[in-house]
């Protein structure tokens, strides 16, 4: 089984069939933040939005394949059924690797092809120093990157005789080489 967030024990309580795959969504149906439970079973997948009942339950043998679809800021997660797509999920970016691999799940699924195994790439990395989502194949977020490169900036100025202290303060703490101007 792959999860990352584990089911609450009154969902797992509503499943049939073996659990294959959990996962909580940091978007809502209508793009708001917040938590969405998807449960994904040998038969069928199931989500429930806060507390209640299931809102949406899609039984595997009407799945002919399944995508994660990107877009700026994050995704969703649709599964292709023989009455037409179905959304199952929307996510932020932060979670985009996860939900890559509930759709590389559910298209085996579908196709009754050997399962995938959950790999190190297909949890979401953040970085170290900041907390923000990692770039694939990146170990410091690029925020963190830009920071640095203009502290060794500044330190080259001191070691400058020609610029005199008010440059090199104007250099470390205006808002213009400070990590409080991050672009949003």
């Amino acid at each position: 089984m792959a999860t990352l967030d584990p089911l609450p024990e009154q969902y797992q309580k509503q499943l049939q069939g073996k659990l294959l795959f959990t996962a909580k969504t940091d978007l809502l149906p209508n793009g708001h933040f917040g938590a969405q439970w998807i449960a994904i079973t040998e038969n069928e997948i199931t989500v429930w939005h806060q507390e209640g009942p299931p809102t949406l339950h899609v039984k595997i043998t009407r799945l002919k394949d399944a995508r994660a679809v990107g877009a700026i800021g994050g995704g969703t997660l649709i599964a292709d059924t023989h009455d037409g797509p179905v959304v199952i999920g929307r996510y932020t970016a932060a979670l985009t690797p996860v939900f890559n691999f509930a759709a590389k799940l559910l298209g085996a699924l579908a196709k009754r092809e050997e399962l995938p195994v959950l790999s190190e790439r297909d949890l979401p990395r953040n970085c170290p120093t900041c907390g923000n989502p990692l770039g694939e194949g990146t170990q410091i977020c690029h925020l963190c990157a830009k920071r640095a490169r203009q502290l060794s900036v500044c330190f080259v100025m001191r070691s400058l005789t020609g610029f005199s202290w008010s440059v090199r303060r104007y250099c470390l703490f205006s808002r213009r080489w400070s990590s409080s101007s991050r672009p949003i």
